[in-house]
């Protein structure tokens, strides 16, 4: 891990994107993703879409509230992996709670966790390292988590 991120120049970080429905968490992480991987580093966005039709195909059903735990069980089992390759990971999610975030660190060091919260209104009891209640576009709030990614010794500043 040590070289990849002197390699890098960057530490490799889950940034877990979250908050309501439809108030620009997946336009501000590919935002993110583009800005990040246009500057050099080794990043990459995980679509829900790429764990509920892929990894966790297998578990669909009815009621997904049924099968919660054991998809974020997946999401953090594929984000251990990506991180141990040196990536910094951006996950987008609906509304995550402290208790998701908690089952996510029984995989992931939470010290390479970093939760931005999209949206005015924060609704759970989640922990966040970032709220973006003030959204205006995804580049600008992109912009603002590479800040906070540099200022916290994640993405080395050139």
């Amino acid at each position: 891990r040590e070289e990849r991120a002197e390699k890098y120049s960057q530490q490799p970080t889950l940034v877990l994107v979250t908050g309501e429905e439809d108030v620009g968490k997946k336009a501000t992480a590919k935002a993110l993703e583009e800005e990040l991987f246009n500057s050099g580093r080794v990043v990459y966005f995980l679509g829900i879409g790429n764990l509920l039709y892929g990894v966790d195909a297998d578990i669909k059903g009815v009621d997904e509230d049924d099968h919660k735990e054991e998809h974020l069980r997946r999401l953090a089992e594929v984000s251990n992996i990506m991180l141990d390759a040196g990536s910094i990971l951006i996950v987008t999610a609906v509304e995550l709670e402290e208790s998701d975030l908690e089952l996510i660190e029984t995989t992931v060091n939470h010290q390479q966790i970093e939760t931005v919260w999209v949206g005015e209104e924060v609704t759970t009891d989640i922990d966040y390292d970032l709220h973006l209640d003030n959204y205006e576009s995804e580049e600008k709030a992109a912009f603002q988590v590479k800040g906070m990614l540099q200022d916290r010794g994640i993405i080395f500043k050139p």
